[in-house]
């Protein structure tokens, strides 16, 4: 025979996941907004004309943990941050930067070695916005 107080399994457990849940989420939330945001490439970066003009938003990760050759990344130089494509990682943690545009403002920089502490974000996702479509006049 069945206790008559006793509370079934099912609904102890539904109980359970109620109350971790919020807490779940939001550290789920706290590590997304952490690890990964949101990037838009400035007016007149250069750099990367044809697969990431200007106002491409990208999504980043904030703390790459590997960059490899190929890589599009966001770096610190000249007081600012360039947008660029990863040539080769240099012994010493080091990197060389390659860009599409050999005509760019930031042309020089390609020949000098960036430490991988100077990498702020690693390109995974970019959004190239839609050009305007000029409206027809009737």
């Amino acid at each position: 025979m069945r206790e008559p107080n006793r509370v079934p399994f099912p609904l102890r457990a539904a109980k359970v996941v109620r109350r971790l849940a919020l807490p779940v989420v939001l550290l789920g939330g706290l590590l997304l907004w952490r690890n990964y945001g949101m990037f838009t490439v400035p007016e007149g970066m250069d750099t990367l004309p044809d697969s990431h003009p200007p106002g491409t938003r990208c999504l980043v990760e904030k703390r790459p943990s590997r960059v490899r050759p190929g890589s599009v990344v966001f770096v610190e130089a000249r007081g600012g941050i360039l947008l660029s494509r990863v040539d080769a990682v240099l012994p010493g943690d080091r990197i060389l930067l390659a860009h599409e545009n050999p005509r760019s403002r930031f042309a020089d920089l390609q020949d000098q070695p960036f430490p991988l502490s100077a990498v702020r974000a690693l390109v995974l996702v970019a959004f190239v916005p839609t050009p305007e479509v000029p409206s027809r006049a009737r």
